[in-house]
């Protein structure tokens, strides 16, 4: 069996896993929630709230546009990509997610950026996993926060605390030991490797690893935290008008609860769009902070409506602005294979 026939097979099966998940999800909202209830409280959803949210989304995407190049910067390449150009590659990063098995559209981003800007894979993809390490460090801690303030069930705040302390150990090793003694553990593999594929990815971790790199580097690291922590602000706004938009009573701190255990959620397997998965978190987290089922439901709809929506679209103009076919997408992590050779 060719690797290609392999990467298929195992495409195929996490689509299907992912779909079943769903499925299993929305058996178990349903089954418990009066649908014509949802439907109602959607209908009578005020528009003005949801309106600002899409300016709220807009300045995340300026925000987390502004960080990775930030990353970029100080990264394995060291390059200055003018701001204007990394909006583009970030928002088909977002689509790829929703549509791609095992959060692909993070590779997606990476190659896509780094086709379009001459980088070599490996460093640019060191960078996207720096900038999700501090992206979970940060909403860790806030979701910790929360779920103290609003006195949340403590399966709530010991997750949150779990999370945390995972994201900073991992933080920590990055800022001091590194990921070095890793490359040198595993040089003997290296080695028994034929030259013509042992010289290219060794070339590829080498990158990975500088792009991953905090130690000589802290200071764009701090700024990437504060700049993750101003985000997650915003995502809560969106969670807070939202429901708003709903005319029911969620506070602050409720909202980033829900918004972070939700996001947190888009980890596991699920359909494209998270669709069932991304509901039952809403819908589990409200209702642990007493909202009824019903409207938990319908909220849970919109919300992910509401936040997705303008990801996915802006996805797809920018995938016609540089001119990428669907089909690309689940090719655009293999830029490796082009950059490996001239990193040779």
């Amino acid at each position: 069996m060719t690797n290609q026939s392999r990467n298929q097979r195992a495409g195929r099966s996490a689509r299907l896993l992912g779909l079943l998940i769903s499925l299993v999800a929305l058996f178990l909202i349903i089954r418990s929630v009066d649908l014509s209830t949802s439907w109602q409280i959607l209908t009578h959803a005020a528009p003005m709230p949801l309106l600002v949210v899409f300016g709220v989304i807009a300045m995340q995407v300026g925000l987390r546009s502004w960080r990775w190049r930030l990353l970029l910067g100080s990264g394995a390449e060291g390059q200055e990509v003018p701001l204007r150009r990394i909006p583009g590659p970030l928002l088909i990063g977002y689509l790829a997610n929703a549509i791609l098995p095992a959060r692909l559209g993070e590779a997606v981003r990476a190659g896509v950026l780094g086709r379009r800007e001459h980088l070599s894979f490996g460093g640019v993809f060191g960078t996207v996993v720096l900038e999700r390490i501090i992206d979970t460090v940060s909403l860790a801690l806030l979701v910790s926060l929360a779920a103290a303030l609003v006195g949340a069930p403590a399966w709530l705040t010991s997750i949150g605390l779990l999370l945390s302390g995972l994201g900073l150990l991992a933080l920590v090793l990055l800022a001091t030991i590194g990921l070095e003694p890793l490359l040198a553990v595993s040089a003997p593999l290296f080695r028994l490797m034929p030259a013509s594929l042992s010289v290219p990815l060794l070339s590829a971790a080498r990158r990975f690893i500088a792009g991953i790199r905090i130690r000589d580097r802290r200071r764009a690291s701090l700024l990437a935290f504060g700049i993750s922590i101003a985000c997650w602000g915003l995502e809560t706004a969106s969670f807070w008008l939202t429901a708003y938009a709903l005319g029911f009573s969620l506070d602050p701190a409720g909202a980033l609860l829900v918004a972070g255990f939700t996001v947190l959620g888009t980890a596991i397997p699920a359909a494209p769009g998270y669709v069932g998965t991304y509901e039952l978190a809403v819908v589990t987290v409200a209702r642990a902070l007493g909202v009824a089922a019903a409207p938990a439901f319908a909220y849970a709809l919109l919300v992910h409506l509401i936040t997705f929506g303008p990801l996915i679209v802006g996805g797809a103009v920018s995938m016609v602005a540089l001119d990428i076919r669907v089909a690309d997408l689940s090719t655009a992590a293999q830029a490796p294979r082009q950059t490996q050779k001239a990193d040779a």
